[in-house]
């Protein structure tokens, strides 16, 4: 079954639980989720831990199914759907039937809430450093020193906050983490601001950090993946640096000009390497 044909039967309130991967999650469980929430059919909410932020509608979540290996599946009193594994990395995808959550106005309205603001705009990179594709612990996908720095030096007028998670600390996952220094590297520059240090001074979780972050910036850079999709609901301009491999290739959405374009408008470029990275600029 095609992911817009899914529908939710059956006598209301729906108990809607989510098992997969998040990139399935926020492009096409979450907006369902949503539809059902603005029609008043909404009972209770289930997902992964740490989701809550991303179901902040939700009177009633539930976060503590563990992550599955691939793809996502769809559980309710009704039935429970497998959610089409390939669609989502076309280069085209209809979403004009899709109801997505206002994530940048619902946490730039937090943020104003916290009295949080910066005195620069704002540029978010959201990273990883994660085994994929059965490279072990040789990273594939991710926005090496170099490239950082280059993102740095072009935006020093900027604020630039910076965003990778742990692995089994900000979410679990059953991919493991490749050891990276970026964060130690970044807080050399006096206008970063890394996560960790932010959820501090906000007193927020790792998921409320990284949305009131993309909520406040108008560029974005995220590696291809789940970090994509998070990016694509914040509109400005969004960077994807993918892994220059087959695996990563032959899924055009991480390309120029993708779908993810069309769902708040953002622009989006895809680049391979540093040299692209730099004429992105």
């Amino acid at each position: 079954m095609k992911n817009k044909d899914i529908k939710l039967e059956g006598e209301p309130p729906f108990n809607i639980a989510f098992d997969g991967e998040f990139s399935w999650e926020i492009l096409l469980h979450i907006p369902l989720v949503y539809e059902a929430h603005l029609n008043g059919l909404l009972g209770e909410t289930r997902s992964t831990s740490g989701t809550k932020p991303f179901y902040y509608f939700s009177d009633n979540h539930v976060d503590n199914s563990p992550p599955a290996d691939c793809g996502g599946k769809l559980h309710y009193q009704g039935g429970s759907y497998d959610y089409d594994y390939e669609e989502i990395f076309a280069k085209e995808f209809d979403l004009s039937n899709f109801k997505f959550p206002p994530y940048k106005e619902h946490y730039s309205n937090l943020a104003r809430s916290k009295n949080i603001h910066f005195s620069k705009p704002v540029v978010a990179i959201n990273n990883k450093s994660l085994e994929e594709w059965g490279y072990g612990q040789e990273a594939q996908n991710r926005i090496e020193i170099e490239e950082l720095e280059a993102i740095v030096k072009h935006y020093h007028d900027h604020d630039i906050i910076y965003i990778r998670a742990n692995v089994g600390v900000d979410f679990p996952d059953t991919q493991r983490s490749i050891p990276f220094n970026d964060k130690e590297y970044m807080r050399t520059f006096e206008n970063v601001y890394v996560d960790e240090d932010l959820s501090k001074e906000w007193n927020t979780d790792f998921n409320t950090t990284q949305l009131i972050a993309h909520s406040l910036a108008e560029k974005h850079f995220s590696v291809a993946g789940g970090n994509a999709f998070i990016c694509a609901f914040f509109g400005g301009t969004h960077t994807i640096k993918r892994a220059d491999i087959r695996a990563v290739n032959e899924r055009p959405v991480w390309h120029t000009d993708s779908y993810l374009k069309n769902i708040t408008g953002s622009k989006v470029i895809g680049v391979t390497n540093r040299k692209e990275l730099i004429a992105s600029f």
